[in-house]
């Protein structure tokens, strides 16, 4: 009976395979030759190993031993010292005798050296409002200002007037003062005092 061709491939395979069974058992490869991919494979696993040993034994160092530093080495990096300074308050006494000076000094300046003065410390901006100075942008609007009101009979000659405008009369002086640097920022004359507790705890000038 003839062969059919499945039955043909299947003789084929078989004959295939006792074939290189049967070389094997005659020609058996060599233990070395048969371990050496294994041996291969572990060749860079071993060579790890033996990095790794040598890093730890380089991280482990004893009392008293310093580190060495293996390459190029690299400039120091020094990071500078910054030291913040906050300006100090001067004590309140300083503060009054500065604001009384300025006070006898414009009222002085004004043709009445016995005016009457006050201050209160409050920001640029209500400062502003309180005296209807406009909005200059001399300084922050919430910056820190000392706001003296002057009390008094006075003439501004150094006060601009269009000849033959007699010179700017008023009886009351205000002041903006920087309440950090002392920087004087606004100079007013007019007849309209204003009630300067509704913008802080006043303080006496005399």
């Amino acid at each position: 009976m003839a062969e059919t061709t499945t039955e043909l491939i299947r003789r084929t395979l078989h004959d295939r395979a006792a074939a290189v069974t049967e070389q094997g058992l005659r020609h058996p490869q060599p233990i070395e030759q048969r371990s050496a991919t294994p041996r291969r494979l572990l060749a860079p696993a071993a060579a790890g190993l033996a990095i790794l040993a040598v890093a730890a034994a380089i991280l482990v160092l004893r009392p008293g031993d310093h580190a060495a530093v293996v390459g190029r080495p690299s400039a120091a990096v020094t990071t500078p010292t910054v030291t913040a300074t906050a300006t100090p308050t001067p004590p309140l006494d300083e503060v009054v005798a500065e604001l009384t000076t300025r006070a006898r000094g414009a009222a002085s300046a004004n043709d009445d050296p016995d005016a009457t003065a006050a201050a209160v410390k409050t920001t640029f901006r209500k400062a502003e409002i309180a005296t209807d100075s406009g909005e200059s942008g001399a300084a922050a609007a919430n910056a820190p200002v000392w706001l003296i009101q002057i009390l008094g009979d006075f003439t501004c000659y150094e006060c601009k007037t269009v000849a033959p405008e007699p010179p700017i009369t008023g009886t009351v002086i205000f002041l903006i003062i920087d309440a950090r640097t002392w920087e004087g920022y606004t100079f007013g004359l007019t007849r309209t005092p204003i009630d300067l507790s509704r913008l802080g705890a006043v303080i006496p000038l005399t």
